[in-house]
């Protein structure tokens, strides 16, 4: 089972933070489309705290473009979103700017 414990916690807390802001959310609607606590993501976020596998597959969920490998283990900060798009579509996703946009 894929897990936050064995990877680099700063990894994840950057690729979250960045998948929010690209999505145009705060933290606050973030947490309320997961059921968690702002301050919780805020704690993701800066790595802090590492999410359980329950709340991972949650996170992953309300960002279907991207698998938990990616979100994990991927520098996303390094990708542009015409990048991004070309990641996910390359993982059988179907998106497009627009449908990354309007979620």
């Amino acid at each position: 089972m894929l897990s936050t414990s064995n990877t680099d916690p700063l990894e994840f807390a950057c690729n979250l933070k960045k998948m929010r802001m690209k999505a145009e959310l705060t933290q606050r609607e973030l947490a309320e489309g997961l059921g968690i606590s702002p301050a919780m993501v805020g704690r993701y976020e800066i790595g802090t705290a590492n999410p359980s596998d329950k709340t991972l597959f949650a996170i992953n969920r309300f960002f279907e473009q991207l698998n938990c490998e990616t979100m994990i283990t991927k520098p996303l900060s390094s990708l542009s979103l015409d990048d991004l798009l070309a990641e996910i579509r390359q993982r059988g996703f179907k998106v497009t700017i627009e449908s990354v946009l309007n979620t």
